[in-house]
């Protein structure tokens, strides 16, 4: 492969590092100890140790993803970060976070979207990653240049996952280099990027970096246990045990090192197998020389010689004069759309100063939302299976609860009292059996209560299916997510607007499902669209209690565990399970916080619309036949007994009369910003740092 054929590059792009006794610690365990060293351009930098010895840690303090101050909690515990030393960048002390935005980073787990196919994931990373001036026939070019260089057949192959069939392990780790390079990144770092291939992919994935090194990028990566033939690709080694280093510098000056310190390795011998059985085999005390030695060997003077003389060839004058070469020789290439310049100067990232013009919100937005549809599409058996299942349970429910709204005015037929014998007809709320027997009440309040109970399984359903619909969606997303944030692509905000938008429709569908199924068999009597559009706010109000607790969780573990914190309160308070005014005084007031309370008062209020009409026609004509009158109470119990018997049931579950339909309208709608803002705030600061 053509050394220079990855990606055009300048020197704009190459950033380098060095870095002067780094010492980092979580609470009183310190995991990096007085680190020196240096990432040059043109360099590949292997960081290499025994597990525990702080690599991965390094890597993420060098590339600004490691909180550096403050606190950060590791288990159930708080601890203080404390950090010390210095970081460079072309002769400039810089903070650690300067590299954050400058720098690509690919993770060890690869955090792709493993519906996308390999070219999908690379124009969807050059959408957002390269400036909006950049022609869509120069992406093109880009990619397809991209998926030649990194070996990546351009097939409909999605990128697969544990449970998803797809490409290679190899495969999938070049994806995750791809998608990272489109953008022509200052610095690339890479953890642990060879694990679990097999070693022809290694070292094919190897050689792919050992070109982009050589094309002025400086790269740094963690490495376990490379074989020879991928440690002869490697410029730089840094070895560390412990959080100390035991040796940086050049791989071809390891050997010679290691022989001043008395410790020959055996002649065609791997020296780093060699280094690491020498580590970990020997005595604590002989591992401490070697550490101990490593600051006054000529192979630390050497490093602090490079790190001081860092730089030196790529002034500024240099950069500016080869950028302007690379800008004339490119300029032929350019589209006939775009001007060489913005072309050229977006596969740079920020060419001397002048920032690119990413893409705007929305734009980003409509690229979500363009993938979520994609992944919608690609997973459309298992929605299917979703929605059939939805109206089995629908059915069900619906022949449970078969002319539930109706009973009230069924005729059902039903003793007068216990001890009689005649059986009276009629509706159990009608007025002509209430007032003909007192039993009649206690008939009216249990067809009232199934009705109630119908109301109640369907937003309960409602609530179920959406709080499974957002912990499952984000948490199959969160590693994606938290490798795009932080790489740039597109806002937290962005991403959240997005998942709300095609949110809407997914969870709409399902509530239409389950609305128009039962509606006739219960015999429910409002109208159909504003139930659904009720439980459509129900549904969106609970999946944002559970897309915050989802942004705290770190696994899809801890995510699920939190679950029962939305949904047991939802079920105890929200007069559910038991009615309100039985709740003790001192907890009524938790009723407020749940959604699901504010769904039933909606759905109650539209269900038995007519009977708060009737009890209030009731009322006034009674008033204005005498407005002083203080038996108001009793004469309604016999003026209009149905209508006083339902509404004193709904009172006892917390619903009093239809003008609570916008107040509970307006909570549900709070309720619903409120915790996506949550949410998003909690994004950001997750994804600043890893965790």
């Amino acid at each position: 492969m053509d050394q220079a054929s990855l990606i055009p590059q300048s020197f704009t792009a190459s950033l380098g590092e060095e870095w002067i006794d780094v010492t980092f610690a979580i609470g009183d365990t310190a995991i990096l100890k007085e680190v020196t060293g240096i990432a040059q351009p043109g360099k590949l930098t292997a960081v290499m140790g025994p597990s525990g010895s702080g690599k991965t840690t390094l890597l993420n303090v060098l590339s600004g993803r490691q909180r550096t101050s403050g606190y950060t909690r590791t288990g159930d515990e708080k601890k203080e970060v404390t950090f010390s030393g210095e970081i460079f960048a072309r002769r400039e002390k810089q903070q650690t976070t300067f590299f954050r935005g400058k720098t690509a980073y690919v993770f060890q787990d690869n955090a792709l979207m493993d519906t996308d196919t390999a070219r999908e994931c690379l124009e969807f990373s050059a959408y957002l990653r390269l400036s909006r001036n950049v022609s869509k026939a120069k992406r093109d070019q880009l990619v397809d240049k991209l998926l030649e260089d990194l070996h990546l057949e351009d097939s409909p192959v999605i990128v697969g996952g544990p449970l998803k069939k797809g490409l290679s392990g190899g495969q999938q780790k070049r994806v995750a280099v791809g998608v990272e390079l489109i953008s022509n990144p200052q610095m690339l770092f890479l953890d642990e990027p060879l694990s679990g291939l097999d070693s022809y992919n290694a070292f094919t994935l190897m050689h792919t970096l050992n070109s982009l090194a050589m094309t002025g990028v400086p790269v740094v990566m963690t490495l376990h246990q490379p074989s020879s033939e991928i440690y002869d690709l490697i410029d730089d080694v840094i070895f560390l045990f412990k959080g100390e280093v035991v040796y940086q510098g050049p791989r071809t000056n390891l050997v010679n090192h290691f022989n001043q310190l008395g410790f020959h390795c055996p002649q065609n011998h791997n020296p780093a197998d060699y280094v690491m059985f020498l580590i970990q085999k020997e005595k604590e005390e002989v591992v401490s020389g070697i550490i101990s030695s490593w600051k006054t060997s000529t192979a630390y003077k050497k490093l602090m010689d490079r790190i001081l003389h860092a730089g030196d060839n790529f002034s500024s004058e240099a950069l500016r004069a080869k950028n302007r070469e690379m800008n004339l020789e490119d300029s032929d290439e350019s589209s006939d759309e775009e001007s060489s310049t913005d072309d050229d100067n977006v596969t740079q990232g920020k060419v001397f100063g002048q920032p690119r013009k990413r893409r705007n919100c929305c734009q980003a937005q409509w690229a979500l939302i363009k993938r979520d549809c994609r992944r919608t599409w690609r997973e459309r058996k298992a929605i299917l299976s979703a929605n059939i299942q939805c109206v089995l349970v629908s059915l069900v429910y619906g022949w449970l609860f078969l002319g539930a709204g109706k009973q009230e005015y069924r005729d059902l037929g039903f003793f007068a009292d216990a001890g009689a014998q005649s059986v009276n007809h009629g509706p159990p709320c009608s007025e002509e059996v209430l007032l003909s027997s007192p039993a009649s009440r206690d008939q009216c309040v249990r067809s009232f209560q199934v009705h109630w109970g119908a109301l109640s399984i369907i937003t309960i359903n409602a609530m179920m299916a959406s709080i499974t619909w957002a912990i499952t969606v984000f948490q199959n997303e969160r590693s994606c997510f938290l490798r795009e944030a932080s790489g740039g692509y597109y806002t937290r905000f962005a991403y959240f607007t997005s998942k709300t938008i095609f949110e809407f429709p997914v969870v709409g569908f399902t509530n239409i499902v389950s609305i128009l199924t039962v509606k006739w068999l219960m015999g429910l009597r409002a109208n159909p669209v504003i139930l659904i559009l009720e439980l459509m706010l129900l549904s969106s109000a609970s999946s944002s209690m559970v897309f915050c607790l989802s942004a705290q969780a770190n696994t899809s573990e801890q995510a699920y565990s939190l679950v029962p914190i939305v949904q047991i309160p939802q079920f105890a308070f929200a007069g559910i399970l038991l009615p309100n005014e039985m709740v003790p005084a001192s907890l009524r007031w938790l009723k407020f916080l749940c959604p699901l309370y504010y769904g039933m008062v909606m759905m109650s209020s539209s269900e038995f619309a007519d009977v708060f009409d009737a009890f209030e026609e009731c009322k006034t004509t009674l008033l204005a036949e005498n407005p002083s009158r203080t038996d108001l109470v009793e004469a309604m119990r016999h003026t209009c007994p149905g209508a006083t018997v339902q509404v004193g049931a709904l009172n006892a579950q917390g619903v009093y009369a239809d003008y609570f339909w916008w107040p509970a309208f307006s909570m549900c709608i709070i309720f619903f910003f409120a915790f996506r803002l949550l949410g998003v705030f909690i994004l950001w600061r997750k994804s600043l740092f890893v965790h």
